[in-house]
């Protein structure tokens, strides 16, 4: 009975370690496509470009946003009346195969509107229930006077920044704005995002030195490390607390283990091969652990935390799983081997006594 309740204390601690495992990779998950919506990023792989002083350059100079290479996008902030940059509202070009947000309804842009000066424009959940224009059963967006068709729907319905965005084509938006601004060259591959980043920042080279407008790569915002100070000690002393949980674990598991290695050293085992059976029979455990863990992640916190509408949590990352389950293992080999390589240098009559 004893053993039983041993094994039953190890399965709930492994359960408890795996869903805290699972929930810091699913922070960490929602935390890069923050960087998706919040910075409206379509991608992780990312350059961002700033110009200044461009205001001159409307009337002499037209960018040709399709020339820039083969795949890639390019976000533009907007700005209003004021000249302020307005974070929930994007100018979007596309060129080939690109990433594109979750659509709830309609479509999003052909590569033919990107190409032209069409007034469409895909809005959030949130803005389509609270901002539209009804005109001849066709919905549109007002920015600054200029009516923009509304083709498509996006957002996650969870209250992320993608349900209160606007991106409007591009090619229309610049008819009516200056160059200035916050640049975000995206695309799926590197080469494709270098190629695009250099053909885009060439075509200002003659205007640099003709206008001396300025024309610089800056450091893209990150979602994550903006949680602050606090939420990074939060966040290292819980993985502290994690480790020194899994540490315990593997202690209480071996420790209960020294009268069984002792008595199968004294039947001539190895030592090899009883530390590959305590291994075995903790990955056991601790597969069951991780088993019991992610049922409860998945059908109660998970849920509970997204249904309050404040936060929501990414779906299990089974490569987060793996490695975390690698790392235990090592943990647990690494506690092991010492632990009954000590058993093997001591007398075990004396273990036995004990």
């Amino acid at each position: 009975m004893k053993k039983l309740m041993d094994y039953i204390f190890l399965i709930i601690l492994m359960s408890v370690i795996s869903m805290f495992i699972i929930m810091i990779g699913a922070i960490l998950d929602i935390g890069k496509s923050g960087d998706l919506y919040y910075n409206k990023f379509l991608s992780n792989n990312v350059k961002t470009v700033q110009i200044t002083d461009a205001s001159k350059v409307t009337v002499d100079f037209t960018v040709r946003f399709s020339d820039f290479g083969k795949d890639y996008t390019i976000i533009k902030k907007v700005r209003n009346s004021l000249n302020q940059e307005i974070d929930n509202i994007q100018a979007i070009y596309s060129a080939g195969k690109n990433n594109i947000p979750n659509l709830l309804s309609g479509r999003y842009f052909t590569q033919d509107e990107f190409n032209s000066n069409a007034k469409v424009c895909v809005i959030g959940k949130y803005i389509a229930e609270r901002s539209l224009l009804i005109e001849n059963d066709k919905e549109y967006y007002d920015y600054m006077g200029v009516k923009y068709e509304v083709i498509g729907h996006i957002g996650l319905e969870k209250g992320t920044d993608l349900d209160s965005m606007v991106w409007l084509n591009m090619n229309a938006y610049m008819l009516n704005a200056a160059y200035a601004g916050n640049y975000c060259i995206d695309g799926i591959r590197t080469a494709d995002i270098n190629s695009a980043f250099n053909n885009f920042t060439g075509q200002f080279d003659e205007l640099t030195y003709k206008y001396g407008l300025s024309v610089k790569e800056t450091e893209p915002e990150k979602t994550v490390p903006s949680l602050g100070k606090d939420f990074d000690f939060v966040f290292t002393i819980s993985i502290i607390i994690l480790f020194i949980n899994i540490l315990i674990a593997n202690y209480q598991y071996i420790n209960k283990k020294i009268h069984t290695v002792a008595v199968k050293k004294l039947c001539g085992a190895s030592k090899f091969s009883v530390i590959g059976g305590l291994c075995k029979n903790f990955v056991i455990i601790v597969i069951i652990g991780y088993i019991i863990g992610a049922i409860s992640y998945t059908t109660f916190l998970r849920n509970f935390v997204n249904n309050s509408q404040e936060f929501i949590l990414a779906d299990i990352n089974i490569i987060n799983l793996i490695t975390s389950f690698i790392v235990i293992l090592m943990f647990t080999i690494i506690i092991i081997y010492p632990m009954i390589n000590k058993v093997y240098k001591t007398d075990v009559s004396l273990l036995l006594k004990d």
